[in-house]
C-alpha cells in the first residue's frame, strides 16, 4: 500500500466496503422457501399441485389476497418459493386440483411466520393421519387430502 497514493486507498478501501456490503445484503435477500405438499393420510408427496401463495405483511394483507404467487410441485411434491429483496412476514397456501388442506380449524385464517420458515421450518396441521414432518429451517410442510367423493359433488 505504500505506493498508493492515499485517495486511490481510500477509493479501494470504499469499494471492499460496499461489496462486502452488498453481498451481505444478497445473503439475507432473495431467499427462497421449499414447500413441500404431501398427502396428510399416508405421507406421500403429491406431484404436479397447483398451488396459491397468499403472502403479506399483515393478516389483513393475506386475506385479502394483495400478493398472490401461482406455483406448481414438481414430480417429487416440491415447490419453491422465492422471497424476492423485500420479503413478506406472513404466509398462506391453499391447494387445487379436488384437494384441501388438512388443517381441521379455520385454514382460513391460519397465517404461518415467514420468518419462523427460515429460522426452523414448520408444517401446517395434519388432521387427516398421523403423518408428522420434521421440519428443517427454509422448509414448510403443507398437508393435503383429496376430497371425498360428497365435496366432489358439492364443487
Amino acid at each position: 500500500m505504500r505506493g498508493i497514493s492515499f485517495g486511490l486507498r481510500r477509493i479501494l478501501l470504499a469499494s471492499i466496503v460496499v461489496g462486502v456490503g452488498s453481498a451481505a445484503s444478497q445473503n439475507t435477500a432473495n431467499q427462497n422457501i421449499v414447500l413441500h405438499v404431501l398427502n396428510g393420510k399416508n405421507g406421500k408427496p403429491i406431484s404436479r399441485e397447483h398451488l396459491l401463495i397468499y403472502l403479506g405483511t399483515s393478516a389483513d394483507d393475506v386475506r385479502l389476497g394483495k400478493k398472490l404467487v401461482n406455483l406448481e410441485t414438481d414430480d417429487s411434491g416440491l415447490a419453491t418459493l422465492s422471497l424476492g429483496s423485500n420479503p413478506e412476514s406472513l404466509i398462506k397456501v391453499w391447494v387445487d386440483h379436488f384437494k384441501t388442506l388438512c388443517q381441521k380449524d379455520s385454514p382460513n385464517k391460519t397465517n404461518f411466520s415467514i420468518q419462523e420458515i427460515l429460522k426452523t421450518g414448520l408444517s401446517t396441521p395434519n388432521n387427516c393421519g398421523k403423518v408428522k414432518a420434521n421440519p428443517t429451517p427454509k422448509h414448510f410442510f403443507v398437508f393435503v387430502r383429496s376430497y371425498s367423493f360428497w365435496e366432489k359433488l358439492r364443487s
